[in-house]
């Protein structure tokens, strides 16, 4: 994988990150869920970026 193509699943990645949490909060999820939700969020995408690095997951394909 390409250095534009890391930079691009990394953008996509930040992005989908954010809105999901900006749309937890605009729910306004109780508390301990809220955290919760944020949390596992998180952790799948830093697996995925993990992955992608380290060339186990497949990378997200946006042109070609």
């Amino acid at each position: 994988m390409d250095i534009v193509g890391l930079l691009v699943t990394l953008l996509v990645m930040g992005l989908v990150f954010y809105l999901v949490v900006w749309l937890i909060d605009w729910v306004a999820v109780p508390d301990p869920f809220n955290k919760v939700i944020k949390a596992i969020v998180g952790i799948v995408c830093v697996i995925y970026l993990l992955g992608i690095l380290l060339g186990q997951a497949p990378p997200l394909r946006f042109w070609r």
